[in-house]
């Protein structure tokens, strides 16, 4: 084989990575801001302060799901059902299953640790609330993408051979029926509407199988350096919809409007795009392993995103005043520190054979 083609093939593309990176830290600021979005003065500098870290970084999970299409719908990524469901499917089950009993023990031993008490029931409990999926809060991405594998094989035959007309046609319908009209739907007069059109709005979970597609389709846009303005245009259009909208009617409320927030709302879908655009932007053709701290940080995202939440309850519980502090620069720098703990985390588990083959 020729030098340049084992090169290529052995090539690790930036952009992946670096949304892998971004969405990463974007979670953890979200939950790092969403006690101060919720429970400070609405009227307040601080308040506003916490909405605006909490807006900017709504697209993280939509950009996950489009960093998975973009990777897994490759037609020269070899997947076999079989292997779909060995490499992907067991192992986020496990993950899954393993990691919602963690947060259920966090749980019960917090209660211990707080209150001193403690009933041999909660075990069951927490057995019960494992195994019927009452997960913890966050873990309901992998809970979609549970069924996003189960139906990848069908949706890599639609990505390796459907032409860019009809992903552009499927595009626009996921748009309207995934997009928009769960989100219309929540306001009248679309809220009263009910029999089969009351069906037309797609799940969340089968909604998610749009932005993966989406990836896939920017992959192949070649977008290029001179395209960012345009794309940094839809990223900065749809926060401020979202921004704008969540701060004047929760100011009218007087209580946290939270309509304009779910990943799956027109704001936020033009968010996810206009980032992935972006980075595609600046860093199309770029090899992820000249940036080694991107690298780190990408293979480090999933065992991150698990972890997160540990300390993020952690800090609340402890230090719980500083979420009344200067939010504009506190609610980063919190943010910063569960960062550095959950990457702690990883080079410890990273250690362990096991764990670091299936559970990280």
């Amino acid at each position: 084989m020729d030098s340049e083609l084992i090169l290529e093939k052995n090539r690790r593309q930036a952009v992946p990575d670096i949304l892998k990176c971004l969405g990463c830290i974007c979670v953890i600021v979200i939950h790092t801001a969403s006690q101060s979005m919720s429970e400070l003065y609405i009227y307040s500098f601080n308040w506003v302060c916490a909405v605006f870290w909490g807006c900017l970084c709504r697209p993280a999970v939509p950009v996950f799901f489009m960093v998975t299409g973009a990777l897994l719908f490759d037609p020269n990524k070899k997947l076999t059902v079989w292997r779909i469901y060995e490499r992907y499917f067991l192992r986020i089950l496990l993950c899954l299953l393993i990691w919602a009993f963690a947060y259920q023990l966090y749980f019960i031993a917090g209660y211990w640790i707080l209150y001193r008490q403690f009933d041999p029931s909660w075990f069951v409990d927490a057995v019960k609330s494992v195994l019927t999926f009452d997960h913890h809060l966050h873990l309901y991405y992998l809970q979609i993408l549970l069924v996003f594998y189960i139906f990848l094989p069908l949706l890599r035959i639609f990505a390796a051979n459907a032409d860019r007309a009809t992903q552009r046609y499927v595009l626009i319908a996921w748009f309207v029926l995934g997009i928009v009209f769960p989100f219309l739907y929540k306001f009248q007069p679309f809220s009263g509407i009910d029999g089969i059109p009351a069906e037309y709005p797609m799940s969340m979970t089968y909604a998610s199988f749009g932005y993966a597609l989406m990836g896939w389709y920017m992959r192949n846009s070649n977008i290029r350096r001179r395209d960012f303005g345009r794309w940094l245009a839809v990223f900065v259009s749809g926060f401020v919809i979202v921004f704008v909208v969540t701060v004047a009617v929760s100011m009218v409320q007087g209580r946290l409007y939270q309509d304009f927030l779910d990943g799956f709302t027109p704001g936020v879908a033009l968010m996810a795009i206009g980032a992935y655009g972006s980075v595609s932007a600046l860093f199309s053709g770029r090899d992820s392993t000249s940036m080694p701290n991107v690298l780190r940080l990408s293979q480090a995202s999933f065992c991150v995103y698990l972890v997160h939440h540990f300390f993020i309850m952690l800090l609340r519980t402890y230090l719980y005043r500083a979420y009344t502090w200067f939010c504009l620069l506190v609610i980063p720098a919190q943010a910063a520190v569960v960062l550095a703990a959950s990457l702690l985390v990883y080079v410890i588990l990273k250690k362990i054979p096991w764990v670091k083959d299936h559970l990280i």
